[in-house]
């Protein structure tokens, strides 16, 4: 009813009538399998909307819808591309302008997962950072949600002691928040997310475990529809890293079936490629499909694990004999935009594969790039504190 209310005002020239239709037609969309018909909606209400005199009311209005098309089109499309940046900027100057300090909040947190998604990791730090200091001086009703991004960007730095620490201090700030029950279960379970991730990026596998099975049980509490494919397919990466085939395969399946009830492209395509990681067992057609999966159209670029997936796919094909192969692989991820925290995998996989060319070779050139690569990953790693990564490095030299 409210779409043809809402196209009926449009025929009729009532902007105004019209744009509430339009916002009460999105809204009713806005829900698993429905955010292409959201879009349309909410954008027909902006070009409504701009056919009102210009008041705050109306600005406000428009800001809003702004950041409600940003949300979705990153939904459907990914949150690292430039159109999801431009509708951001749009719906944050708009916030700007009206000095509205909620507006203010989602502007920096869009910008900071942008940033973050686009491989800008520094920017996005910087992003938090003053989201943070804001949050604990000035607004408390926005720590949670600001010490949400702000574990995940630091997780994805590498920095898994600050992660752990803001995921701990969203926690305790949650207690006490006054926000809805959905919106505090959608949080907690983003924040034992970043908990889980921080565990496992250290090789504490066991904590790690513990932490993913206390997100799960809150996921299945959860009301927001992106979360049923975006935490499994992140703990589906935690897992992936330590190299936990079974628990990867089953969170992959997980986040397929959440992609299908709520679409993310990102996601799925993260979650196939994880997916054909876990069914690889020393066989080449394995590590093609594989190979497949990672570059599928529209790919992991979306969520910036492009790289990570790479690295994957680069010790399988040393795994089945090809070391060219996979040193061609770790070049194109080094290539990339990518998160700091898995550079010390890539560097591991290089330094593997010039070390089994070099075997039975007088090459001294390139046993010293094996041994300088494997130097590097372990650096990182040390620095990282990815203890089972400096494992891996350690049973190689």
């Amino acid at each position: 009813m409210a779409e043809r209310l809402a196209s009926l005002f449009d025929a009729s020239g009532d902007a105004a009538r019209a744009a509430d239709y339009h916002e009460l037609a999105a809204a009713k969309a806005a829900t698993p399998a429905a955010y292409r018909g959201a879009l349309t909606h909410v954008e027909r209400a902006l070009a409504a909307l701009a056919r009102l005199p210009a008041t705050p009311a109306r600005r406000k209005r428009e800001m809003n819808r702004e950041f409600d098309r940003s949300s979705i089109y990153g939904t459907l499309h990914s949150f690292a591309d430039p159109d999801y940046g431009r509708i951001l900027t749009r719906a944050a100057g708009i916030a700007e302008e009206l000095a509205d300090d909620l507006g203010i909040f989602r502007g920096r947190l869009g910008t900071a997962l942008w940033k973050l998604c686009a491989g800008d990791v520094d920017e996005a730090v910087r992003v938090c950072e003053a989201m943070l200091s804001t949050a604990r001086t000035e607004h408390p009703e926005f720590l949670a949600g600001s010490c949400v991004f702000g574990a995940w960007v630091f997780s994805s730095r590498g920095d898994y002691g600050r992660c752990l620490a803001l995921s701990e201090e969203g926690l305790a700030a949650l207690d006490g928040a006054l926000e809805g029950i959905p919106l505090r279960v959608h949080k907690r379970t983003h924040l034992l997310r970043t908990v889980a991730a921080a565990h496992f990026g250290t090789g504490a596998v066991e904590t790690g475990r513990e932490a993913r099975n206390r997100c799960l049980e809150s996921l299945a509490e959860s009301r927001v529809p992106a979360d049923l494919s975006t935490i499994p397919a992140l703990l589906a990466v935690d897992s992936a890293f330590v190299g936990d085939r079974q628990s990867t395969g089953a969170l992959a399946e997980q986040a397929l079936a959440g992609h299908a009830e709520c679409p993310n492209a990102a996601n799925e395509r993260l979650a196939r490629a994880l997916q054909a990681w876990t069914r690889c067992d020393g066989d080449t057609g394995d590590v093609e499909r594989l190979a497949a999966a990672v570059d599928a159209p529209g790919g992991l670029a979306m969520w910036n694990y492009k790289p990570f997936a790479l690295a994957l796919l680069a010790d399988e094909w040393l795994r089945v004999g090809e070391p060219h192969r996979c040193l061609d692989v770790v070049g194109r991820a080094f290539e990339l935009p990518r998160f700091p925290a898995f550079d010390s995998e890539l560097w591991r996989v290089r330094g593997q594969a010039l070390a089994t060319l070099a075997q039975g070779t007088n090459d001294a050139a390139m046993v010293a790039d094996g041994k300088e690569a494997l130097r590097q990953a372990h650096s990182l790693a040390a620095s990282f504190g990815q203890r089972h990564v400096e494992a891996r490095i350690d049973a190689i030299r």
